[in-house]
């Protein structure tokens, strides 16, 4: 069954990507969930013999991939880059199969070949002999983005520079680790938009050098919360206890300024109580 399952997730993750590349031009928005699924379908089908079927999903893919607004994992670019490369073998354009290897063997220089593909197969051989040629704009720096950062390959970039001959995908992403824009490009043809002058980039953002498991920053967002919620609460007594402090004052002696005082400890003490009330829900509820 992990066949149909694979193939049933592979095309809602094509349908996905497609929708939202017909409902806005900048692709945004869209997911990293199911591009696994996808090439595991792919992976099936190659396996099987069905390269129609394989190269439609690798297509779709491929083009759709611009449009995901996560930092793509290398792992997964150095899949497709094999993919690609065993496909486009079967098809004998060695050509493209030697560029798709140079991908895979950039992003994932000591991965091996699943046991599926026959050690005597061509693409292994040339994916041992293929050659690596760096391209560089030359008198050219990056335009990065405040806090973000342009990737190629799911790789933080800090030049214009790239394998030639060799497929690329670059992201460029904002402070908050969002792909704002993303390009196919073969070898080191940067796009003019990501091009400026050569001034010195910044180290990789945190965001991605030190990446926090969602789970645990939502955790840590409510802890955070509930420290707040116990603060506005320990000065609502503290507010409270002068109120009454202030009244036994004023039985004593009755004054228009103890009588203030009073008043307005006591409100003072039911807003900021309310507020600590409020806090805590958010902390129990609140993303």
């Amino acid at each position: 069954m992990r066949a149909p399952v694979a193939c049933y997730r592979a095309a809602m993750w094509i349908i996905g990507l497609s929708a939202a590349l017909a409902a806005s031009p900048a692709c945004r928005d869209v997911a990293l969930k199911g591009w696994e699924e996808a090439l595991d379908a792919s992976e099936e089908a190659l396996r099987a013999g069905q390269l129609g079927k394989a190269g439609a999903v690798l297509d779709q893919t491929e083009e759709q991939l611009r449009c995901v607004v996560q930092v793509v994992p290398p792992e997964l670019m150095a899949r497709l880059g094999r993919q690609r490369a065993f496909q486009r073998m079967l098809d004998f354009d060695e050509v493209q199969a030697e560029q798709w290897l140079s991908l895979a063997r950039s992003v994932d220089p000591d991965g091996n070949w699943p046991s599926w593909v026959p050690e005597r197969h061509v693409v292994r051989r040339l994916d041992a002999t293929l050659p690596r040629v760096a391209g560089r704009v030359e008198g050219r720096g990056l335009v990065v983005p405040e806090g973000g950062g342009v990737f190629l390959d799911g790789a933080y970039l800090t030049q214009p520079e790239a394998l030639v001959e060799t497929p690329h995908l670059l992201q460029v992403a904002s402070d908050d680790g969002v792909v704002t824009e993303a390009f196919w490009m073969m070898g080191a043809a940067f796009p003019a938009e990501v091009l400026g002058p050569p001034v010195e980039v910044p180290d990789a953002p945190m965001w991605f050098t030190d990446p926090v498991d969602p789970a645990v920053a939502k955790r840590q967002r409510r802890g955070h919360r509930a420290e707040a919620a116990l603060g506005l609460a320990a000065l609502s007594a503290a507010l409270y206890g002068s109120a009454w402090m202030a009244r036994g004052a004023y039985a004593d002696h009755p004054t228009d300024g103890l009588r203030t005082v009073v008043n307005g400890a006591t409100a003072a003490s039911g807003v900021v109580g309310g507020g600590a009330v409020l806090a805590a829900g958010w902390a129990l509820v609140g993303p």
